[in-house]
């Protein structure tokens, strides 16, 4: 099977949504922490969404900027590591308001911090994760902030997770 059909979710109830899913890496985070209780992931990678029904979970293959799910269709969209590897920041909006547009009640966003990129360069270092090729798109909080004020949404925060003390930590590189 290479996902559910649109009849069968038109009929089902999920609570929460997983961008670009994969095999289903974040839908624990989505539960233990989130209290998500059934969730449904997306990916356009259609090997990975069989591979992952074929494994218990329930997932469709279709695009982040244009699920083809109703308005208000889930209680959270969880976007975990996927902003940075979408090729512009044109599709980066698109995303961030595809997954607005289905959920009720939030966006839970995780990515890499790209914050700080131009200050390390005048240092002459950088993160290890902000020279990969397959990130594309230096997600940061203030252009992210940008893209929701300007269509009107205020209500949000922007959180960091672990401070980094020292250019001796492991994510930084010369």
């Amino acid at each position: 099977m290479n996902g559910l059909s649109a009849e069968y979710i038109k009929h089902e109830e999920f609570d929460f949504v997983d961008f670009g899913c994969k095999k289903g890496g974040s839908f624990s985070f989505c539960e233990r922490v989130l209290g998500g209780k059934r969730g449904l992931g997306i990916d356009k990678n259609p090997v990975y969404v069989a591979e992952f029904c074929e494994a218990g979970g329930e997932a469709i293959v279709a695009d982040v900027t244009q699920t083809g799910l109703p308005n208000d269709f889930v209680r959270f969209v969880c976007v975990s590591h996927l902003l940075e590897h979408l090729p512009n920041w044109d599709i980066v909006e698109k995303a961030l308001l595809e997954a607005i547009r289905i959920a009720r009640e939030y966006v839970y966003v995780v990515g890499p911090y790209f914050d700080a990129d131009d200050y390390l360069e005048s240092m002459g270092i950088t993160f290890f994760w902000s020279n990969w090729l397959w990130h594309p798109t230096h997600v940061d909080a203030k252009s992210l902030a940008g893209i929701l004020r300007k269509h009107g949404h205020t209500n949000f925060e922007c959180w960091g997770k672990i401070k980094i003390l020292g250019s001796d930590n492991v994510a930084i590189h010369s």
